[in-house]
């Protein structure tokens, strides 16, 4: 237990994204199955996951707030303890593991869009040395999952982003990889799923494999085993990532400290 690294991922502060509950849900069922690599997930990870962070908004038919008519993606700073408990005991768990030396490796909350298609992420980049570190992961999704799109990612901070799940928990807790996954309401205009409108199976389905046998929870993984390989052989990372249809070249530089 001890050796073992922490994801943490979350979904639904939006209600009305009923799509995020669809790809948790694929994922959840990835990570309990008896399948090989979700076995080794199991041995290699800690999963803290929050499903429906605003369970209220869900129950009473909200789209995008809570009971108190509030937007509680925008509470993350300094959630109150009454008014969001979910957001208050996220953060709560989060700091436990920084102050325990176990700083998640990766955090991902996931939404749903209702204007652009295709499935994409968010990130936080803020100096040049952060490209390759934050931008790893949605590269090896573009790569292998029809349904993502790299050039609909964005990794800018803005102001009016600041009190978000993603951007509040990377500057707070200092987590790297912190990531909002958007899926469209929509559809995808990606070549091979060009015109593909999406229902709940599709969400679920890309959430567990996508045509050439990779799933999301094997890219977020993938991911992480690199993460922690290079923390614990106490390497500095020059990743070098060139980028095709087909190929992905990673270069790392190691250098004695």
């Amino acid at each position: 237990m001890n050796d073992r690294e922490y994801v943490v991922l979350s979904a639904r502060v939006h209600p009305g994204e009923s799509n995020a509950s669809w790809i948790m849900k694929g994922v959840i069922n990835f990570l309990i199955s008896d399948n090989e690599k979700a076995q080794q997930l199991r041995s290699k990870f800690i999963f803290k996951i929050i499903p429906m962070l605003n369970p209220d908004g869900v129950i009473n038919g909200s789209h995008r707030c809570s009971l108190l008519g509030v937007d509680m993606n925008r509470q993350w700073i300094n959630p109150h303890p009454n008014l969001y408990p979910t957001l208050y005991n996220t953060k709560g768990l989060i700091q436990l593991l920084v102050a325990l030396g176990k700083r998640p490796v990766l955090y991902c909350d996931f939404h749903g869009h209702s204007r652009k298609k295709n499935v994409f992420m968010y990130g936080n980049i803020t100096q040049p040395s952060e490209n390759a570190t934050v931008k790893l992961l949605p590269t090896i999704l573009d790569i292998h999952a029809p349904a993502f799109s790299f050039s609909n990612c964005c990794f800018t901070v803005e102001k009016s982003r600041e009190s978000t799940a993603r951007v509040a928990l990377w500057r707070q807790f200092g987590i790297t990889r912190s990531y909002t996954l958007e899926s469209s309401y929509c559809g995808l205009i990606r070549a091979f799923t060009r015109g593909v409108s999406w229902e709940r199976n599709i969400w679920r389905r890309w959430a567990l494999s996508s045509v050439r046998g990779y799933s999301l929870c094997h890219l977020l993984i993938n991911l992480a085993v690199l993460v922690m390989i290079l923390m614990k052989t106490r390497t500095v990372i020059s990743l070098l990532i060139v980028t095709t249809r087909r190929t992905m070249t990673i270069r790392v530089r190691d250098e004695v400290r």
